[in-house]
């Protein structure tokens, strides 16, 4: 008498010809870095024409990596003409522009140089005369 054979998955699957199948998740999209100022703190004050020490941080997404070229970083003031460029790096001592007294928009902004994408912290300072 002839045999009958009833062929499913042999691989165990499930899924007829998948043998040992697995999912591979695609490559992760490039996102903005992710960008912090931790000095000055928000509604700190910044004397003008003396030198005032800053500090940020900023991270590659995906990778994690520290973005710390002064060529993808940059510190600004939102003045009433205009932003001011303060300098460069995730941390440094820059002399504060002559402003007039009053609170202004402090970013730091970073750039991830294999993707180009831009991201941006933002605090409020209060700018004011410098004792010397």
């Amino acid at each position: 008498m002839p045999s009958s054979r009833t062929s499913g998955a042999p691989n165990g699957t499930g899924v007829p010809g998948t043998p040992g199948r697995t999912s591979s998740a695609p490559p992760a999209q490039p996102q903005p870095p992710v960008v912090s100022i931790q000095r000055p703190g928000a509604g700190g004050q910044l004397r003008r024409g003396c030198e005032e020490v800053f500090a940020g941080t900023a991270r590659t997404r995906p990778g994690d990596r520290p973005l710390t070229d002064p060529q993808y970083t940059a510190w600004r003031l939102a003045g009433p003409d205009g932003p001011v460029v303060l300098g460069a790096g995730p941390s440094g001592g820059f002399v504060v522009p002559l402003l007039p007294d009053g609170t202004y928009p402090l970013t730091f902004t970073a750039t991830d140089p294999d993707s180009g994408l831009t991201a941006t912290a933002r605090v409020s300072v209060r700018v004011v005369g410098c004792l010397r």
